[in-house]
C-alpha cells in the first residue's frame, strides 16, 4: 500500500505530536496545538488532523480528548510501542 505524502505542515504537526507525547506522556489537546502553532481557529487544527487521519498517519476516538494514536512516522514507516497503542 502506497501512502499519500505529507505536506510540510502535516509533517510538522505529526512531528509535534510525537515530540509532545515523548515529553509529557500524553497527546496535546486542540487548544495546546493551537498555541504551539499560533493558530487562532480550532478548525485549522482539525483540518490538519483530519488529513493525517485520512492519509493513515494517525487515528483517534471521536468525542474524546487526548486519544490520538500515531500509526506512522513522517517517512510512512509503521510506529511501534507506546505511540501506536
Amino acid at each position: 500500500m502506497s501512502l499519500e505524502p505529507l505536506t510540510a505542515r502535516q509533517a510538522e504537526v505529526l512531528a509535534y505530536l510525537v515530540a509532545f507525547h515523548r515529553e509529557r506522556g500524553y497527546m496535546p489537546t486542540v487548544t495546546e496545538q493551537m498555541r504551539a502553532f499560533g493558530i487562532r481557529n480550532k478548525e485549522g487544527v482539525h483540518c490538519v488532523r483530519r488529513e493525517l487521519r485520512r492519509k493513515g498517519y494517525i487515528e483517534w476516538v471521536d468525542g474524546l480528548s487526548r486519544t490520538i494514536r500515531v500509526l506512522r512516522t513522517t517517512e510512512g514507516k509503521p510506529c511501534s510501542g507506546v505511540l501506536a497503542r
